[in-house]
């Protein structure tokens, strides 16, 4: 069992239930829906807000506990989980059809690649967006408390992310694959889990105009 089975395992709701506010921001900034592609959902936290919000979404996560939790949600009905197919799969092996998806997004799940695997799976990832769709992800930078201290001072999880990104890598590294709509850098404090501690993060929204 690995880090992330085990604390969910142990914790359901790992990371408590408010979603993520720049997702939220730029699905309503946008007016983006139709059929939804999460990569690494968790147990639901971003998941269940985007299902209220009239998306399908095909939820992709390694963590079988976390994908039982996510199903088993009590705060999601029935009818929103006829709109909800889960799919227990590493991002890396994942089948990205072309142009299936109005929208894809991932929360922190990129960083947890090497360098070379994120941008690999980048450009996968773009080539399963529809024409005129929307790709959302958010990262740690290297401002992140993660890369300025030991993992053992700030959380469980701290060690586990592989690559840290570099001010405004995302956003150069993105104009190659879209148009970018919605860049921002910023930092946030996190009571989630281990003791208070602030994340630094870059959040890009980029839409789809050509095939790459």
């Amino acid at each position: 069992m690995n880090i992330f089975d085990d604390a969910y395992h142990k914790r359901p709701l790992l990371f408590g239930t408010n979603a993520t506010e720049e997702l939220l921001y730029v699905i309503d900034k946008y007016n983006i829906s139709g059929d939804a592609l999460e990569l690494g959902c968790g147990d639901g936290r971003d998941t269940k807000h985007i299902l209220d919000r009239g998306f399908s979404v095909c939820a992709v996560e390694q963590s079988k506990w976390a994908l039982e939790t996510l199903a088993q949600r009590s705060d999601i009905s029935s009818e929103k989980k006829l709109c909800l197919n889960l799919v227990h799969s590493d991002v890396m092996d994942f089948d990205y059809e072309e142009y299936k998806y109005d929208f894809v997004y991932s929360i922190t799940l990129f960083d947890h690649l090497s360098e070379d695997d994120c941008y690999k799976l980048m450009r996968k990832v773009v080539s399963s967006v529809k024409i005129g769709g929307y790709f959302f992800l958010k990262v740690h930078t290297v401002d992140d408390v993660g890369n300025t201290k030991t993992s053992e001072e700030i959380s469980e999880f701290a060690s586990e992310i592989k690559h840290f990104f570099r001010h405004n890598e995302l956003l150069s590294n993105g104009l190659s694959l879209g148009r970018i709509i919605y860049y921002m850098e910023s930092q946030e404090d996190d009571f989630d889990h281990g003791p208070h501690h602030v994340h630094s993060f870059a959040s890009m929204l980029l839409k789809k105009e050509t095939t790459l």
